[in-house]
């Protein structure tokens, strides 16, 4: 995720995570960026912190996440979270 700014360019302004398995220790913490994130769960479970919220992460959910708003993904330690993430650069 570190690169994700050189990854979404104005030619190609969104990048798409394809049923990506992220265990607890991988994922994120608290963090936020300026673009938008579509997720959507294929199976497993989980927590997702966003702005001020926590959500249940089951299979078929899809979060909407705004740009600069606070997130995490917690993933279950037994039944990590598989998802797809679509980010969306604002042009």
């Amino acid at each position: 995720m570190s690169n994700l700014k050189s990854e979404l360019h104005s030619n190609f302004p969104f990048l798409f995570v394809y049923k990506d398995t992220k265990s607890p220790q991988k994922e994120l913490s608290n963090h936020m960026h300026d673009y938008y994130e579509i997720v959507y769960v294929y199976g497993g479970k989980g927590t997702f912190f966003i702005g001020d919220i926590f959500h249940e992460m089951n299979q078929g959910d899809i979060f909407l996440i705004p740009n600069n708003t606070i997130h995490r993904a917690m993933p279950d330690r037994k039944n990590p979270v598989t998802s797809t993430i679509l980010f969306l650069a604002q042009c």
